[in-house]
C-alpha cells in the first residue's frame, strides 16, 4: 500500500491477460474512476455500496482486481475520496509479450 501525504500516484505496467491488484479502497474512497488511452471520459468502475461496474472487475480485502486484463483496460485510475477529490491516480500500461519480442527483433 502506498503510504502519502497528499495525492498518491504510481505507475504500473502489466502483462495482458494477467491480473491486476490496486490496494485503493481506502476508508474514505468513494468511487474509482477509469480513462483509458483513447478516450478523454472517466467512466466509473467502482462505487461505495455499488461495488464494481463489470464482471472483469472483483474486490477483496481492500483490493480492486482487474482480471485478464486487455489493451481497454490501460489508462489512468482515479481514486475519490467524498468530495471528488482525488486521492490516488494510477497509470497502467498492458504489454504483450509478442509485441516486446517483435520490437527486439527489429
Amino acid at each position: 500500500m502506498m503510504n502519502c501525504l497528499s495525492v498518491c500516484s504510481d505507475e504500473i505496467s502489466v502483462k495482458m491477460g494477467e491480473e491486476l491488484k490496486l490496494d485503493v479502497l481506502l476508508s474514505n474512497t468513494k468511487k474509482v474512476v477509469h480513462q483509458n488511452k483513447i478516450s478523454t471520459e472517466w467512466t466509473e468502475v467502482w462505487k461505495r455500496r455499488a461495488g464494481v461496474r463489470s464482471d472483469q472487475l472483483t474486490v477483496r480485502d481492500g483490493n480492486l482486481t482487474i482480471n485478464a486484463l486487455t489493451v481497454t483496460d490501460a489508462g489512468t485510475y482515479r481514486v475519490l475520496d467524498f468530495d471528488d477529490e482525488i486521492l490516488i491516480t494510477v497509470t497502467v500500461t498492458v504489454f504483450s509479450l509478442l509485441i516486446l519480442a517483435r520490437d527486439s527483433q527489429q
